[in-house]
């Protein structure tokens, strides 16, 4: 199964993670809702309020556009978040 890396940005801090899927779609999906901000109980302060619905709504709703030019990366709109955010994944192991 590929590993996905993941590369949020948001509110000034950068989140990187990756995750395990069988493609593109299951995994920011999978990535949506396993991301937490109570991983560091400092970054609580950073999210808004119901951050997370509102991230796994964005990725459901709009789905991963293909980087031109650059192979297996995709950006994702997150339309449902109040503040700007950025959110790239790629592929960086094939399964």
């Amino acid at each position: 199964m590929p590993t996905f890396t993941f590369f949020f940005e948001y509110n000034g801090g950068t989140y990187i993670s990756q995750i395990l899927a069988p493609d593109y779609i299951t995994a920011v999906k999978v990535w949506a809702e396993e991301f937490s901000v109570h991983t560091e109980p400092m970054n609580a302060a950073f999210f808004e309020t119901h951050f997370h619905q509102k991230l796994v709504k964005s990725v459901v709703f709009d789905k991963p556009v293909a980087i031109q030019g650059i192979s297996n990366t995709w950006n994702v709109s997150t339309i449902y978040l109040e503040k700007p955010a950025s959110l790239n994944f790629t592929v960086t192991l094939s399964g």
